[in-house]
């Protein structure tokens, strides 16, 4: 997965909670978007498409270590019915970044922040920025946008 190299981490505890400090490599190539959320093509070549797609197939391969949860299996089971109105069943697992938008992905591509990955639903992963903060969805190929409609 492209990604600044992680430099060190310290966890601790305070107060009943636990934390995390990762220090990561400085990345610096611009993010696509300074905000989550874009709602305009932001650009990017079809080779960017095609790593990143690529870079998120392989981090929804990538066996996830115990404990290294992005969500956790109680949250979906309480939230989804309370929202959908629907039972859970079987959830299907794989490993996802925890926090994907535009704002955590470079114009390289390179995800950044990285703290919340782990275990997640299989479609937490996959296609890339489909998650609810990243509205804009990829359009159709040029050559598709550009043939006349019968």
């Amino acid at each position: 997965m492209p990604r600044p190299e992680l430099l060190g981490l310290r966890d601790w505890k305070a107060g009943g909670h636990a934390y995390r400090a990762e220090w990561y490599e400085y990345a610096a190539e611009p993010a696509v978007s300074s905000c989550p959320a874009i709602s305009t093509d932001p650009g990017l070549p079809d080779v960017w498409w095609k790593e990143t797609a690529g870079a998120l197939d392989v981090l929804g391969d990538t066996p996830v270590p115990d404990g290294r949860d992005a969500v956790r299996e109680e949250y979906l089971r309480r939230i989804v019915p309370q929202f959908t109105g629907h039972h859970v069943d079987t959830i299907t697992w794989s490993t996802a970044h925890g926090d994907l938008h535009w704002a955590n992905i470079t114009r390289g591509p390179l995800v950044l922040d990285w703290e919340g990955w782990g275990r997640a639903r299989t479609a937490s992963t996959r296609p890339p920025c489909t998650c609810s903060r990243c509205s804009y969805r990829r359009p159709p190929p040029a050559s598709v946008r550009s043939r006349p409609r019968p």
